[in-house]
């Protein structure tokens, strides 16, 4: 399998988007993209949770995380805003929205093995032949871990060949194609991997649904 199903909020439920097989030179590895739905008294069990001893630990644990990745942290508050917003919608890993500036789309393909890596895939597209125009790779050597990272930086950018992109629904896409990638950097704020470089990453991405989000 992919990936194994993360702890999800009782009453959730959880579907593949798509699959990214990818080799960073220890050979292929299967990720997957979901998109998971969430229940409507998701801000309840916030709520109930925030109570306990339990849940005020795991906050404490994220906002230690959060100021040491980014200089900011997370209180009980963002973590109940958060779950009153996102009670009863679908949250996607991979998505399109459509960019009026560049006449185009953006596609993000994001795929992760739970006891493994995650890859990024940022593309703009053709705004009329759905063609790629630019792309950048991001490889997280642990899913787990959301701020370390190795990126393709402008002297060496990706190449994204995209074999079939075709529209399966109202604002849904399914889309398939191979990348490659070489000297990909530590990310801005991957302080473990300084001083290291991953010389290169490729492999083959299949999606059956991806949505065109408005925001």
């Amino acid at each position: 399998p992919a990936s194994a199903q993360e702890k999800l909020a009782p009453g959730s439920t959880q579907r593949v988007q798509g699959t990214i097989h990818a080799d960073a030179g220890r050979g292929m590895v299967e990720m997957a993209s979901r998109a998971t739905t969430l229940p409507d008294n998701l801000g309840q069990q916030a709520a109930a949770r925030l109570q306990t001893s339990e849940g005020q630990a795991a906050v404490q644990k994220g906002d230690a995380r959060a100021k040491a990745a980014t200089g900011r942290g997370v209180s009980a508050g963002d973590v109940q805003a958060i779950a009153d917003h996102y009670a009863g919608k679908t949250v996607y890993e991979s998505s399109m929205r459509r960019v009026p500036v560049v006449s185009g789309y953006r596609l993000t393909l994001d795929a992760r093995a739970a006891s493994g890596p995650r890859v990024t895939l940022d593309m703009r597209l053709n705004e009329k032949t759905l063609a790629p125009v630019s792309a950048s790779v991001s490889y997280y050597p642990d899913s787990k871990d959301l701020f370390n990272n190795f990126k393709t930086g402008k002297k060496a950018p990706a190449t994204v060949r995209i074999e079939k992109i075709e529209r399966v629904g109202d604002k849904v896409f399914a889309v398939s194609g191979s990348f490659s990638a070489a000297d990909l950097e530590p990310g801005v704020m991957s302080k473990k991997l300084q001083g290291q470089t991953l010389p290169a990453v490729s492999g083959r991405f299949a999606f059956t649904e991806v949505p065109v989000l408005d925001k």
